[in-house]
C-alpha cells in the first residue's frame, strides 16, 4: 500500500510539474505573452498604428513572432513578417559594433582622435550665436579634440542639421538651414553622393558644444561609418556584408533594396485626418532604398532589413559575440556595450528619461521589475525614426523587437514601452 501511495504521489507531482511547464515557454508565461496579441490588435483597431511586427527571443530560441494590421492600409495589404523595413537609427548599433571590431583587430583605439584619420576634423569651431548686424554666425575655437569614444557616445559636439535640438543654442538649426543645408546630406538621398565627400563637408559646420562634454544626438555615426571605410579600406556596405550580414545570415539587410525584393519594402505611412497614407518628405525621396544612385552609405540611419535579420544580430550580442557555432566578436568586446555613461544633459531625444544613460552602442536604463522580487534589470535599447525598436536584457538574453513603418507618430516610444512592460511582466525568471 505504501509503495502504491508513493507511486501516486510521484505521478501527481510529475503531472503538476508538466502542467506548470505547459504554461511557460523558455521562462515566459504563455498567458501573459498573449497580452502582446491583445495590445497590438487594439492599436490596429483603434487606428493608432497601421501595422506592426513583434518578435521575442531568448538567446537562440524564438518565443514569439507575429504581424498585425497592414503594411499598406490604403490597399489593405496585410503586413508580412518577412517584410523589409527602413530601420533608420538602429543602424547605429551595427555601426558601433563595426568600430568595436576594428578595435578588437588592433586597427584603432577608442581614444584615438578622429582627426588622425579625417584631417578636416583637426580644426574645429563651436557655434556661439548669430551676429545681429551682419546676419552671420559667430564661433569660437574648440578646446578639445573629438575622439572615437566621443563619437560612439554622442559627445562629439556635432549637430544633426535641421534635427539638432539644443536648449542653449535655439538658433543652431536655423544657422545650419541658412548656411549649410544645400552642401550636406542629413539622412537619406537618391543623389550620387559619397560618404567621403559628405563627411568632409560636415567637418566645416560649427559644433554645438565642446567635444567630450555633453550628450547631443548627432551625425557622430555618419563620421564613424566613414572611419570604418578609411581603416578597413572597404566601402561601409562591403565591410558590413563581410563582418556581419553574411556570417549572421542577414540575407535581407542592406543599404539599398534590390529590384527583386522591392515588393517586400514596407511603405512609410502617416496619419492624415484619421487615414493612413503614404508619407512624402520635403527634404528627400522616401523611396531612396529602391531609387536613385544608391551610392551613399549612412552609418547613422541608412540600413533596411527584416525583423528576423536584426534578431540574428542581437542574438550575437546577447550570446556575447557568438552566433550558432561562429565567433563574430570576442566576449570582452561585446561586454563593453554594458558600460554606463550617465548623460550630462538630454539633447535631441525628447523621450529620454532622467535615469537613462548612453553607452557606446545603445541607450541603457536600469529598471525595477514590477513584482515581489524587486529585481533590477539593465535594459539596452534604441529606436529609429520610422518606428523600428529593440530592447535586450543581456543577463537573461531576452530580446524584444517591435518594427513599425510610420512617420511623425507622437506616441511611438510609449507604444514600445508598453510592449517592453508586457515582456517584463511575462518573464518568470
Amino acid at each position: 500500500m505504501r509503495i502504491l501511495l508513493l507511486i501516486l504521489i510521484v505521478v501527481f507531482s510529475l503531472s503538476c510539474e508538466n502542467k506548470k511547464k505547459s504554461k511557460t515557454v523558455h521562462g515566459f508565461s504563455k498567458e501573459k505573452l498573449n497580452n502582446i496579441d491583445s495590445y497590438a490588435q487594439s492599436l490596429i483597431e483603434n487606428n493608432e498604428l497601421p501595422g506592426v511586427v513583434v518578435m521575442v527571443k531568448k538567446g537562440d530560441d524564438l518565443i514569439y513572432f507575429k504581424g498585425f494590421g497592414y503594411s499598406d492600409a490604403e490597399k489593405e495589404k496585410k503586413i508580412d513578417k518577412k517584410a523589409i523595413f527602413r530601420i533608420a537609427s538602429i543602424t547605429k548599433t551595427i555601426t558601433a559594433f563595426g568600430i568595436l571590431k576594428l578595435m578588437e583587430d588592433g586597427k584603432i583605439t577608442l581614444d584615438d582622435e578622429i582627426g588622425k584619420y579625417i584631417p578636416e576634423f583637426n580644426d574645429l569651431n563651436i557655434y556661439t550665436g548669430m551676429d545681429s548686424i551682419t546676419g552671420s554666425y559667430i564661433t569660437r575655437p574648440a578646446i578639445n579634440k573629438i575622439t572615437i569614444r566621443d563619437l560612439l557616445k554622442h559627445r562629439s559636439g556635432l549637430g544633426y542639421g535641421p534635427y539638432t535640438s539644443n536648449a542653449s543654442n535655439t538658433f543652431y538649426s536655423k544657422m545650419y538651414t541658412q548656411f549649410f543645408k544645400d552642401s550636406l546630406i542629413n539622412l537619406y538621398t537618391t543623389k550620387n553622393v559619397s560618404l567621403k565627400n559628405n563627411i568632409k563637408n560636415m567637418a566645416k559646420i560649427p559644433l554645438v558644444n565642446e567635444p567630450g562634454t555633453l550628450f547631443t544626438y548627432s551625425w557622430s555615426y555618419e563620421v564613424l561609418g566613414r572611419l570604418i571605410e578609411i581603416v578597413s579600406q572597404k566601402s561601409l556596405n562591403s565591410f558590413f556584408n563581410e563582418t556581419f550580414f553574411v556570417p549572421l545570415e542577414m540575407e535581407n539587410t542592406s543599404f539599398y533594396v534590390n529590384k527583386d525584393k522591392s515588393k517586400l519594402l514596407v511603405p512609410v505611412l502617416t496619419n492624415k485626418n484619421g487615414y493612413w497614407t503614404n508619407y512624402k518628405s520635403a527634404s528627400y525621396d522616401i523611396n531612396y532604398p529602391i531609387k536613385g544612385a544608391k551610392t551613399y552609405f549612412s552609418g547613422g540611419a541608412g540600413l533596411n532589413g527584416t525583423i528576423l535579420d536584426y534578431s540574428n544580430f542581437l542574438t550575437m550580442v546577447v550570446n556575447k559575440g557568438r552566433f550558432k557555432q561562429k565567433r563574430i566578436l570576442k566576449k570582452e568586446t561585446v561586454l563593453l556595450i554594458q558600460t554606463i555613461y550617465k548623460l550630462n544633459t538630454i539633447q535631441g531625444i525628447a523621450h529620454i528619461k532622467d535615469e537613462m544613460s548612453h553607452g557606446i552602442a545603445s541607450g541603457m536604463t536600469v529598471i525595477n521589475k514590477n513584482d515581489d522580487s524587486l529585481k533590477e534589470i539593465k535594459i539596452l535599447f534604441w529606436s529609429g525614426m520610422f518606428g523600428c525598436s529593440y530592447f535586450i536584457n543581456p543577463k537573461d538574453k531576452t530580446i524584444l523587437l517591435v518594427f513599425k513603418q510610420v512617420h511623425d507618430l507622437k506616441n511611438i516610444v510609449d507604444y514600445d514601452d508598453v510592449f517592453q512592460n508586457i515582456i517584463l511582466d511575462a518573464s518568470i525568471n
